[in-house]
């Protein structure tokens, strides 16, 4: 009878040790391959897709502006579209710089093993200093973005 007991006690703790073999297994494994399965979109913030400056036009003194095709990104690669920004003259803005308001951004990220990503959408509001001018390349000084 004892010999009964010893097996079904060995039996009982065999399966005790599998199942927390696999339980550490299965953990480990949602550790390893979590951060993999998440999409790019996790990691992206407005803050790491405004440029140190940008390049702008000026058609007048009190505007600014933009235009698609000058190969100008956000830091992420994405294009950036046509806008326009306008000396301050709004409450609580200051006149010597200029606005560039509700600028969108929109870009489907694709991970490296080639899945497409969550779009990813921001409405973007910039100050630039059109005094701190090199080659046409405007200093940001501020901004804020919106979902």
């Amino acid at each position: 009878m004892n010999k009964k007991g010893a097996i079904v006690t060995l039996i009982s703790f065999k399966k005790y040790v599998l199942f927390y073999l696999f339980l550490f297994l299965l953990i480990l494994g949602l550790i390893y391959v979590l951060p993999k399965i998440r999409t790019i979109t996790d990691n992206v913030s407005c803050e790491s897709l405004i440029p140190d400056r940008i390049k702008l036009s000026t058609p007048n003194s009190d505007m600014l502006s933009f235009h698609s095709g000058t190969n100008e990104k956000w830091l992420d690669g994405a294009e950036i579209i046509s806008f326009f920004c306008f000396k301050g003259n709004k409450e609580g803005e200051n006149i010597n710089y200029f606005y560039c308001k509700n600028i969108y951004y929109s870009n489907k990220p694709i991970t490296p093993e080639g899945n497409v990503g969550k779009e990813i959408k921001f409405k973007i509001n910039l100050v630039v200093d059109p005094n701190n001018v090199i080659d046409e390349n405007y200093k940001i000084v501020g901004y804020n973005c919106n979902n």
